[in-house]
Parts: C-alpha cells; sequence; structure tokens
C-alpha cells in the first residue's frame, strides 16, 4: 500500500511547473512479515517548448533525496529528465508518450548501493467521451529495475472524470513479464484539485 502518493504542481506564467513530492505512508506484506514507513521526497520543474491546436511537447526535469524510512528510501539522490507530447488524432482519439532518461539507485547483487541508468519509454491513447469522462491505455517499458536486473514491462488502464476544478481518476495495470520470480498487478484511484484560475 501506498498513499496518498501526492504530487503538489506550482504554475509559473502559462508553460512553467514546480513540482513538490511529499512523502507516502508505504506498507508491504509478504506474508511473512509486515513492514511499514514512509517513501523520500521528490522535487520537479516542467516546462512546455511549444504547441499548437494539436500539438503539445515539453520537457521536464525531477530529483528524490533520501529521507524515507530504509525499507522505502532510495538510499541517495535520483534524477530524472523527461520529454513528452501529446498529439489529437482524429475525433476525439488523442495520442501521449514519455521518454524518460533515470539516473537511480539500487542493491546491486552483494548487496551494496549502485547507481544505475533505466531508460523508460511510455506511449499511449485517450479518448474524451461524453460530460468531461476520459479512458486511457498506456504501455511503458523500465530498462533496468535494478542495478543486476533487467527490464520490466507494463500495461496501464483507466478512466478520468474532470468536474470543474476536480478531476476523478481510477486505474488497473499489471506487469507484463516477471523479474527476479516476480510479478505484480496493481489499482488505484485518485484526485486531483487546481486551486485559482485554469
Amino acid at each position: 500500500m501506498n498513499v496518498p502518493q501526492a504530487l503538489i504542481h506550482a504554475g509559473i506564467g502559462p508553460r512553467i511547473e514546480f513540482d513538490f513530492t511529499p512523502p507516502s505512508a508505504e506498507s508491504t506484506n509478504n506474508g511473512v512479515a509486515k513492514i511499514s514507513g514512509s517513501s523520500d521526497l521528490g522535487f520537479g520543474v516542467k516546462g512546455i517548448l511549444g504547441y499548437t491546436p494539436r500539438v503539445q511537447y515539453g520537457i521536464g526535469a525531477s530529483m528524490t533525496v533520501p529521507t524515507g524510512s530504509p525499507a522505502y528510501t532510495n538510499g541517495a539522490n535520483t534524477y530524472t529528465f523527461i520529454v513528452n507530447g501529446t498529439y489529437a488524432l482524429a475525433g476525439n482519439l488523442s495520442a501521449f508518450g514519455t521518454a524518460g532518461f533515470n539516473s537511480l539507485v539500487g542493491t546491486n547483487a552483494n548487496g551494496n548501493l549502485a547507481r544505475f541508468f533505466s531508460f523508460v519509454p511510455a506511449l499511449g491513447v485517450s479518448y474524451s467521451l461524453p460530460k468531461n469522462w476520459y479512458v486511457f491505455g498506456e504501455a511503458a517499458s523500465f530498462g533496468h529495475v535494478a542495478p543486476n536486473l533487467g527490464s520490466r514491462s507494463l500495461l496501464d488502464y483507466g478512466i478520468q472524470k474532470v468536474t470543474g476544478h476536480v478531476q476523478f481518476d481510477a486505474e488497473a495495470g499489471n506487469a507484463l513479464n516477471a523479474v527476479n520470480g516476480s510479478r505484480f498487478h496493481y489499482v488505484g484511484a485518485g484526485v486531483s484539485v487546481l486551486f485559482g484560475k485554469q
């Protein structure tokens, strides 16, 4: 369990935003022991480089700092640089994509912390329905999930509802391949609230 997975956005003008990720409460139970704690702090900035009625694209950078509990911290700073964009296709259908370049830290085969690189591309589509409902599906691949482990591919799909300054969403996903003998499935739900002008 991971709650609340909060992400706070603060816009600076029409094209720049700063992000802050406060710690989340974490809990896992593998059937033998239950471990609880908190995650690391995160910071970031995003910018829209260009947009037209059909295309929008931008870049972003973020980092986490090792402030979490021993079981849930990365153990060192991590860094991410992203390039993303959306393209309006025919009708109510849109495509979106992200390329993430990640400098991460994890435990290697010797049990020591080691830095590793992971390229994370993602591609998806969304479809707008009447009364501000949206459905989406996305495929992503993590180049490396740990210093000594290989890639993991995911499918993620969900639904969103926008009402005024509030957005509700629910999603589910699953890993397509096993890594180190493990494969997982997940479900989630969230809400976003906009303060100020749209």
